[in-house]
């Protein structure tokens, strides 16, 4: 993906996300607005059940009360943990763009030029003896150590990290 499909595709996830969190803040929000509604219709129900002093109808609407009151209560704590994932995939996506544009900057420097000698990398200058699998694997200039002479039957250097032996002369 070259930089302007990247950028095309960062601007329309933006859209959608953008979209999807009016969307959901607008559902959220009439959520909430209808249970207000309920729990002051099951007031004005808590009145006239007193007013008939019907003692199973008031009971039913005050259960019904706290199971409103308990989904609002509910709504709202959704809704607090949608702004945290909001923050949390603000921070993320910035992040990402740091990481990518790092990658970006490390893929167009100059690489350093090393030189093939007895089965390991040197500088230019001579320095070296580096470890040929870890900087071809993962571009890490790892220096090799030389061996006691009574270990050193399965070579002359050893890598310390990916433990490969070299002969070297």
């Amino acid at each position: 993906m070259n930089l302007e499909e990247e950028f095309e595709f960062y601007a329309f996830s933006t859209h959608v996300e953008n979209r999807l969190e009016e969307f959901m803040q607008a559902e959220t929000a009439l959520a909430l607005r209808s249970i207000s509604i309920s729990i002051d219709l099951v007031k004005r129900l808590v009145d006239i059940g007193e007013k008939s002093k019907n003692s199973e109808l008031i009971l039913a609407i005050a259960n019904l009360n706290l199971e409103l009151s308990n989904a609002k209560l509910a709504l709202a704590g959704s809704i607090g943990e949608m702004a945290e994932l909001k923050a949390e995939s603000s921070e993320l996506k910035a992040e990402n763009r740091e990481l990518k544009e790092r990658i970006r900057e490390l893929e167009t420097q100059p690489q350093e030029k090393l030189l093939l000698k007895n089965g390991l990398y040197y500088k230019e200058d001579g320095d070296g003896a580096f470890c040929t699998a870890c900087y071809d694997d993962n571009r890490k200039k790892i220096r090799v150590v030389e061996m006691a002479r009574a270990v050193s039957s399965a070579g002359k250097y050893r890598c310390p990290v990916c433990k490969t032996f070299y002969l070297g002369k």
